[in-house]
């Protein structure tokens, strides 16, 4: 009783009264030395949903298990023993209407009797939920915005397309505010008549990505450094997904397709939109292989002309695509469009040294030396590269027949189709004469006789030029597949293997693709 009267004569005496504590919006109560409340204001019944009648005359502890924490971290002890105050932030609680949490700082403050004696505490419990929503949305933010910083300065730095869409896709599936499950680009041809995906990486399954991004987090770090020490490792990690988006095109025209409706309207869209307007349509390669039932696609402006869409995708982890998810989008994808345009401009003002003149296709010297690299680069890191070599089947009675700027016609023909059915990744060149070959990054054997197949029909069914009369001409090819390390150890080797694939081919009856493994059992 003697601590009981001492604490409310403190009151009494100037001290927090119980009416002051009514007043209050943040938590208040008084404990007594042995910690049984005293004071348990409207405040903290709202937070413990126990009623002030219930909680007076019990021990702190015992009114509700968030008060725990107070004995657990010696708070009370500390205070009554040393006579100062004492605070605990930020401490994580159930939210009294059972949905989610609520953060509070907890301030302990001794209380005097009348002779100056410690009679008891005050506990203050300030709710901190907003300034700690407030915190963790300012923390998200300056992570995106480190992350865009190192971005900005590598994209000024290279001018290789294939290096900066691999920094914008991996770095939105692997920090910032939102990790997306997968980021798409899909670019516009020259003659901006289709939309072709060109680079895909996925959030899932690839650590070591993950890793370069998450080590940029730490000021000491730079991404020049890390990709330098990586890139060439790590790039070929995306080369799965890639191939994936490689086979979608769709019309710039169609303005039913989503990838077309994006570039047309010049504006976002995301699934949210796509539930409004059942109009457009989603290519049902992209909802198989990525769902698509949480994204948002932007365009990549340049010049006000849209170069090319870029998709993050979120459904595996659906959620609405809005505000600053969208602002931190937008971003990336302008600096994208920038880095992608210069270098296109780079790469357009160096192929001009590189390319055949008659085809546009690449020369025989720039293939020699990509050859030779693809190799190099397969070889230090366990992967493979492919090439296709062919030639028009009996080009010289078709030059003979129809004249030489008819065969020129032709030539050009299958340069302009070569280009329109590689990957943006892939090499194709015209080898010499009527020769043709196609370097294949990232592919196997089986992957690069698919291709050739789907390449030879194309050629054997398109019209490539018109006789005198305006018929409609068309042409064969015979196509040889080799593929390294499996029928060749060097760029020499991988010639001369797909070159005996060739001939076989044309041996065996012309317009076919033969396989340098074919070739081999032959020999046996």
């Amino acid at each position: 009783m003697k601590e009981t009267r001492s604490l409310e004569e403190t009151f009494d005496l100037g001290g927090v009264s119980k009416r002051l504590a009514e007043c209050l919006s943040a938590v208040m109560i008084i404990v007594d030395l042995n910690k049984h409340v005293h004071v348990f204001n409207a405040a903290a019944e709202r937070l413990t949903k126990c009623p002030s009648v219930d909680a007076v005359g019990r021990r702190i502890t015992k009114v509700h298990p968030i008060f725990e924490i107070l004995d657990e971290q010696n708070l009370l002890d500390r205070t009554f023993q040393l006579g100062v105050p004492s605070e605990l932030k930020d401490v994580r609680i159930p939210s009294p209407t059972g949905e989610g949490h609520l953060y509070f700082s907890f301030i302990v403050d001794p209380l005097l009797d009348g002779t100056g004696q410690i009679a008891g505490a005050s506990i203050m419990a300030f709710d901190q939920t907003e300034l700690m929503r407030l915190r963790g949305t300012l923390a998200r933010q300056n992570e995106d915005l480190v992350i865009l910083h190192e971005v900005s300065n590598v994209l000024r730095s290279t001018m290789d397309v294939d290096k900066s869409l691999f920094i914008i896709c991996t770095a939105l599936t692997s920090v910032g505010t939102h990790r997306n499950d997968h980021a798409m680009v899909f670019l516009a041809d020259k003659e901006r008549k289709v939309l072709r995906g060109v680079m895909a990486a996925g959030r899932y399954g690839d650590r070591e990505i993950w890793k370069v991004w998450h080590d940029l987090l730490d000021p000491n770090r730079s991404l020049n450094g890390m990709l330098d020490a990586n890139y060439p490792r790590i790039y070929k990690r995306t080369a799965r997904l890639t191939r994936h988006v490689g086979k979608i095109e769709v019309p710039l025209d169609d303005p039913h397709w989503l990838l077309s409706a994006v570039a047309r309207r010049k504006s976002v869209i995301t699934s949210d939109d796509l539930r409004r307007d059942s109009s457009i349509e989603v290519h049902p390669e992209l909802k198989r292989r990525f769902r698509m039932t949480s994204f948002a696609a932007l365009p990549m402006m340049v010049e006000g002309e849209a170069i090319g869409i870029f998709i993050a995708n979120a459904s595996r982890n659906p959620r609405t695509f809005e505000g600053q998810s969208i602002k931190v989008l937008e971003m990336f994808a302008d600096q994208a469009a920038l880095a992608i345009n210069n270098g296109l401009l780079f790469k357009r003002v160096a192929e001009r040294a590189e390319r055949d003149s008659l085809t546009g296709l690449y020369n025989h010297g720039h293939f020699q030396s990509r050859l030779a690299a693809e190799i190099d680069r397969a070889r230090r890191y366990n992967d493979h590269v492919s090439l296709l070599l062919f030639d028009i089947d009996f080009f010289k009675h078709f030059n003979d027949t129809y004249g030489h700027q008819t065969g020129d016609q032709v030539l050009i023909g299958i340069g302009a189709l070569l280009q329109k059915t590689v990957r943006l990744t892939d090499i194709a060149a015209r080898y010499g004469g009527e020769e043709f070959v196609v370097v294949l990054p990232h592919t196997n054997s089986a992957d690069a006789s698919a291709l050739a197949e789907r390449l030879r029909q194309l050629i054997a069914t398109t019209p490539l030029a018109k006789d005198a009369e305006g018929k409609d001409l068309q042409v064969t090819v015979s196509i040889g597949v080799a593929s390294y390390p499996e029928h060749a150890d060097g760029a020499e080797a991988l010639i001369a293997a797909s070159d005996a694939a060739m001939y076989t081919a044309k041996r065996t009856g012309r317009n076919r693709v033969v396989s340098a493994a074919v070739v081999a059992q032959n020999n046996q």
